[in-house]
C-alpha cells in the first residue's frame, strides 16, 4: 500500500542524531522550514510525529536520503574492546555497553568490536570497528565462511583451557590432533602472536571494516 504525503511516522527516528552531525541548530532548522523552536524539538524528540512531507523537507536541508532518517537509531552494541594482544575484552553491562550510531543502517543481527591498539594510536588500526553477526557467538556455531578470512572466534587449547576471543584470519591446522580438527590463526598486529592447535567454540567473519568511523560519521555513545 502506498502512503500519501498526509501520511505520519510514528516511530523513532535518526533526525536528532543527524542534525547533530550536520551542524544544525533548532534554531537554525526553525528558521529553514519557517516553523517554531518547540515544533522541530518535538519532531526530534519523537512527541510530534513527522509526515512525509515533513521528512522530506529535512532531508533535503540536511543532505541525506529520507530513508536515512527514519530508520531506528538504535545502533549496534560495542562487544568488546580489541587489546593489542589481539584479545577481545567484552564490554561490562555494569561499565555500561557503548553503542554505534550512523546515518544509515547497520546489517541486522550485528555487533561491533572497537580497536584501541594503545602502543600506538597514529598506527592505522586505531579505533577501527569491526561489524559482525552476532548469532554465531549466542548459538555457540563455527560459520564456515570464517575460515580463510578475517574473523572473530572464541577459541581455547590444551595448555590455555580457558577460552578467549579473538579476531584475526582464522585457517585450517595442517594436521588433526587426535582425529579433532584444529585451528591457527594469524595476528592482525604483531605477526609472531599467533597461535595454533586452537579449538574453537564459535567462528563468524567479520563482515565489515570501518577504518575510520568518524569518516563514515559514525559515532560511538554510552
Amino acid at each position: 500500500m502506498l502512503l500519501s504525503m498526509e501520511s505520519q511516522i510514528f516511530m523513532k527516528t535518526k533526525l536528532k542524531h543527524i542534525a547533530k552531525l550536520k551542524g544544525y541548530s533548532n534554531n537554525e532548522l526553525a528558521e529553514r522550514l519557517n516553523v517554531t523552536r518547540e515544533t522541530i524539538s518535538r519532531h526530534m524528540n519523537g512527541r510530534t510525529a513527522l509526515s512525509l512531507e515533513d521528512v522530506g523537507r529535512y532531508s533535503e536541508i540536511l543532505g541525506v536520503p529520507p530513508e536515512t532518517i527514519v530508520f531506528d537509531q538504535d545502533g549496534i552494541d560495542i562487544f568488546g574492546i580489541l587489546t593489542d594482544d589481539n584479545i577481545v575484552t567484552l564490554s561490562s553491562i555494569t561499565d555500561g555497553i557503548k553503542k554505534a550510531i550512523a546515518p544509515f543502517s547497520f546489517p541486522k543481527n550485528t555487533a561491533a568490536i572497537l580497536d584501541s591498539y594503545n602502543n600506538n594510536k597514529k598506527f592505522w588500526r586505531h579505533g577501527c570497528l569491526y561489524v559482525f553477526d552476532k548469532s554465531a557467538s549466542r548459538n555457540k556455531e563455527i560459520s564456515s565462511s570464517s575460515i580463510n578470512t578475517l574473523s572473530v572466534f572464541e577459541c581455547y587449547t590444551k595448555d590455555e583451557p580457558r577460552p578467549q576471543i579473538l579476531v584475526g584470519h582464522l585457517q585450517y591446522d595442517q594436521t588433526l590432533k587426535d582425529n579433532e580438527q584444529t585451528y591457527m590463526f594469524k595476528c592482525l598486529k604483531i605477526p609472531e602472536n599467533g597461535k595454533n592447535n586452537l579449538k574453537l567454540i564459535w567462528a563468524t567473519p567479520i563482515l565489515n571494516v570501518y577504518l575510520k568511523p568518524h569518516l563514515s560519521k559514525i559515532e560511538i555513545v554510552d
